[in-house]
């Protein structure tokens, strides 16, 4: 994927502010989504990037020097890299987590009053290796409400290279 899709998946999900924002990238893999977020969140915001894997974070040092970014090798779910953000996301990751109604409620819990979810996922119902609990945009939005959320709204989508689905980007408002 070429970064400026990965830009155009997430941006409409970004507040429109001059303000800096504290954001989290959860599951940050390569740092493909943190660099695409850091080239559209304002001059002076911070970005965590949480993934299992350290030796991935190199390819994050390529992120915009306007933004700060921090690397944090944990496991995302573990839910301790922080709270208060004004946005967290997880790009291709949600799919990891098994109960994934549960960890929207606790993501919820770590966003700011006026936070945003931004999640990108592959439009897919049926399991495999490399997407153990598919989430498609039906369920995100059944379980994005359940999960306390006040809205959730698809913000585009692009075609994956893999197995010939769609990838759908979508921003959960508390």
């Amino acid at each position: 994927m070429e970064l400026t899709t990965g830009i155009h998946l997430i941006e409409r999900g970004i507040l429109k502010s001059p303000e800096p924002q504290q954001w989290a990238d959860l599951g940050a893999g390569d740092g493909f989504f943190t660099r695409a977020l850091a080239a559209v969140v304002p001059k002076g915001s911070s970005i965590v990037a949480v993934d299992k894997n350290s030796s991935s974070f190199k390819s994050i040092l390529g992120t915009p020097s306007h933004v700060e970014v921090e690397v944090r090798q944990s496991d995302f779910t573990s839910l301790t890299w922080g709270e208060n953000f004004d946005g967290i996301l997880m790009a291709n990751a949600l799919h990891y987590v098994t109960d994934q109604r549960i960890f929207l409620t606790k993501l919820k819990a770590k966003l700011s009053h006026s936070g945003r979810l931004l999640i990108v996922e592959y439009e897919r119902r049926q399991a495999n290796p490399w997407v153990p609990y598919p989430i498609p945009l039906g369920k995100l939005q059944e379980i994005g409400m359940t999960a306390g959320f006040s809205s959730v709204e698809k913000l585009d989508e692009t075609s994956s290279v893999y197995d010939n689905v769609m990838i759908y980007s979508a921003c959960l408002l508390q």
